[in-house]
């Protein structure tokens, strides 16, 4: 019996760790529900900046900004993205290699 509730406890710890490290980038804490509706991010992107470049042209525009990005579609499909909200995040949506839209969080 107290091997069982062992287990048990240690597959809770493992599966709160996965989580915890799977959802997050690296260096980030996502931010909470209370927080985001604090922070007004409709002024750090006021034209539509990414529309027209290719994929890599965005990353790299990103990153010379020091703006996260990554992409959620691809040519219609969606694509696995993590559910933690980084503010100032770009994520993209490309079609025939060319950024088409995106969303800041």
């Amino acid at each position: 019996m107290k091997s069982t509730i062992s287990i048990i406890l240690a597959l809770i710890v493992l599966a709160g760790a996965y989580y915890f490290f799977m959802s997050t980038e690296k260096g980030v804490s996502p931010v909470t529900e209370s927080q985001a509706g604090e922070i007004d991010n409709s002024t750090l992107y006021d034209e539509a900046r990414f529309i027209g470049m290719t994929e890599a042209e965005a990353s790299a525009y990103a990153e010379a900004n020091n703006v996260r990005f990554r992409v959620g579609k691809i040519d219609g499909e969606g694509l696995a993205v993590t559910a933690d909200f980084v503010i100032g995040r770009i994520t993209a949506e490309i079609e025939d290699g060319i950024v088409v839209g995106y969303t800041v969080e």
